[in-house]
């Protein structure tokens, strides 16, 4: 059987309870680890009593010998956040099924409510769009048509920053900003809410221009942005909190 288990935000200690009794009972833990920022891994090996091997990439989307072993041993894959956020995730369960494997999702904590903590109602955001970092021969423009689809709604828009994990490579805020403003021919972005490591003790949110927030001392990631549309009176008064004057 296989668990798919969410490991929140910020570390062991977004792990449910039912999670952790689940980690315990396992047969083989495996780490995916290229949608997010992890970095407790030997805490939580301490914690299990067992040891948690970590996925690449290729070895979750194309290999996923762990489903073979799901067949006849008790397996948890733990995933960043909440196990579904992401499409990869969901294809797992799809593969499980083609291969008559019993599955089971723990849920847990995600940038996706996590980002209320900006005072942004949930109801009012759009689609959510990912900026990926830059490479030689690859300029996408994707993610600016989205928000510009969702300020025409009125709805605000989060913007996942893309991060490379096993290559050490984090798109950082800053950078982000600058692409944003680059493809901003129409005016659309005024201010941002820049967002680093939601849900963790040091978490950082501020909102600002794009000059004010290419000032701050961001620190580690995950990062993302949140580009805001007309306000609520409400969240007007709630940002207030994270303004740059």
């Amino acid at each position: 059987m296989l668990f798919l288990v969410g490991l929140g935000l910020s570390g062991v200690k977004d792990l449910s309870l039912k999670a952790f009794d689940v980690l315990k009972s396992s047969n083989h833990v495996f780490l995916e680890n290229y949608t997010g920022v992890f970095r407790d891994l030997k805490s939580l090996e301490s914690l299990i009593s067992k040891s948690v091997q970590v996925l690449a990439r290729s070895e979750v989307e194309e290999k996923k010998d762990f489903l073979v072993l799901a067949r006849k041993h008790k397996v948890a894959l733990l995933v960043q956040g909440d196990p579904l956020s992401a499409t990869t995730h969901i294809g797992i369960l799809l593969e499980c099924v083609k291969r008559k494997v019993k599955f089971e999702v723990i849920h847990s904590s995600s940038v996706f409510t996590a980002v209320a903590r900006t005072g942004l109602s949930l109801y009012k955001f759009g689609k959510t769009a990912s900026i990926p970092l830059p490479e030689p021969g690859f300029n996408p423009s994707s993610f600016y048509k989205i928000f510009v689809s969702n300020q025409l709604i009125g709805a605000h828009t989060l913007f996942l920053l893309d991060l490379k994990p096993d290559r050490d490579k984090y798109l950082s805020i800053p950078e982000a900003v600058k692409i944003l403003k680059k493809l901003d021919s129409k005016k659309y972005v005024n201010k941002f809410f820049g967002c680093a490591r939601l849900g963790f003790k040091d978490e950082l949110i501020v909102y600002g221009s794009a000059s004010k927030l290419m000032k701050v001392d961001w620190g580690a990631p995950p990062y993302c942005l949140v580009v805001p549309a007309e306000l609520h009176f409400m969240e007007e008064e709630f940002l207030k909190r994270f303004s740059i004057p």
